[in-house]
Order: structure tokens, then sequence, then C-alpha cells
């Protein structure tokens, strides 16, 4: 007797909001991405310095940039974060080319952290980066 057949299991992929509740999605999308570099600098400052945390978030920020050029807008500093220019760019970006930008920038954090740090800073950053994701999975 044949094996009844299984349904396939895959990730629901978001739906773009339409119409007013577009904005409002990118601006909870961009709110969601200042909490995780607030978090990921604070974490990181605490372990390698505010300045070298600061410049690694830059760094990813204009690495990721190379393909999403509004992600070189986010300017990174010791104090804090600002993505008030990204804020105002939202508009014109697609808000799932928005999502995928804000992805690939967490991302590249992770890759420029273990390039500099080794594996014990990405598992203490890790927890971040994945409440980012599960974030924008919802």
């Amino acid at each position: 007797m044949a094996e009844p057949r299984r349904a396939r299991t895959t990730r629901a992929t978001p739906r773009a909001p339409s119409g007013s509740m577009d904005a409002e999605a990118k601006s909870k999308l961009v709110d969601a991405f200042d909490v995780a570099l607030v978090q990921l600098r604070s974490l990181l400052g605490t372990l390698i310095g505010a300045e070298a945390a600061a410049m690694l978030l830059r760094s990813a920020c204009r690495e990721a940039g190379h393909h999403y050029p509004w992600l070189q807008s986010i300017d990174v500093d010791a104090t804090g974060r600002h993505v008030d220019r990204l804020r105002l760019q939202g508009d014109r970006i697609d808000y799932q080319e928005l999502r995928a930008s804000l992805a690939a920038c967490i991302d590249t954090i992770m890759i420029l952290v273990a390039d500099v740090t080794g594996d014990v800073l990405v598992r203490k950053a890790s927890p971040c980066a994945q409440q980012f994701r599960q974030h924008i999975e919802e």
C-alpha cells in the first residue's frame, strides 16, 4: 500500500500591505530595525567598545548599501543610531524591497561580527538578529 502524501510545509512569505497600511507597516519595520541596531550597538559596545561597535555597524550598512543604496543613509555613531533619513526615503521604497534590504543589513552585520571577532560574539549577537528576523516574518 502506498504511503499517503504529506503536505509540503513551506514558510509563508509575508504579504506586502496595501494602501495606508503600507506606510504603517514600513514604519513598524524601520522601528524594529532601529531597535535591533540599538541592541546590537549596545551589546557589541560593551564587548569591543562603543566606537568599534559603531564602526562595525556603519561598515555593514555601507556594505549592504552596495545592493540597497538607501541603507547608506543610515548613520550609526557611538551614541546612537539614525534611521531618520531612511524613514523619509521609505515612501519611495517598496515594502518587500525594504524588508529584504533590512534583513540583508542584519545578515551583513552578523557576517562582519564573525569576521572581526569570531564565533564568541556571534553567539552573543545572534538572539538580537534572530528577534529582528522573526519580526519581519510576521
